[in-house]
């Protein structure tokens, strides 16, 4: 059967990312009533970013397409059923790193805009 309940974990993940974003406000010095809404997204547009991010990680399109579960069609997905375990699992560690670059990037590239202005 298929799953339910994505409205609801959905408007929960969003009440948590707004509790999350007041408080990295507060932390950062500033009012927290600044944040007052989320911009609108979906779940999906997870999707397409991890898409796109594993692009950018030097992914093959043939494997973030299988990653994502999309197949091809066709002969080839008659004949060829090989699961691409190793591989699909070889992109993820590629999006993983790369978003982790994105979310932690290294000290030394990072510069105060006061420095910067110097």
């Amino acid at each position: 059967s298929h799953l339910n309940g994505y409205s609801k974990s959905k408007a929960d993940l969003d009440t948590k990312i707004l509790a999350a974003m007041r408080k990295a406000a507060v932390e950062a010095g500033a009012d927290p009533d600044v944040v007052e809404a989320l911009p609108n997204w979906t779940l999906h547009d997870c999707r397409r970013t991890a898409r796109s991010l594993m692009s950018r990680a030097g992914v093959s399109s043939e494997i973030a397409e299988r990653v994502m579960g999309h197949t091809k069609g066709g002969v080839e997905d008659v004949y060829d059923r090989h699961r691409y375990t190793a591989e699909k699992g070889a992109a993820l560690v590629k999006l993983a790193g790369l978003l982790t670059l994105i979310v932690t990037p290294p000290a030394d590239n990072v510069v105060s805009l006061d420095e910067a202005r110097a």
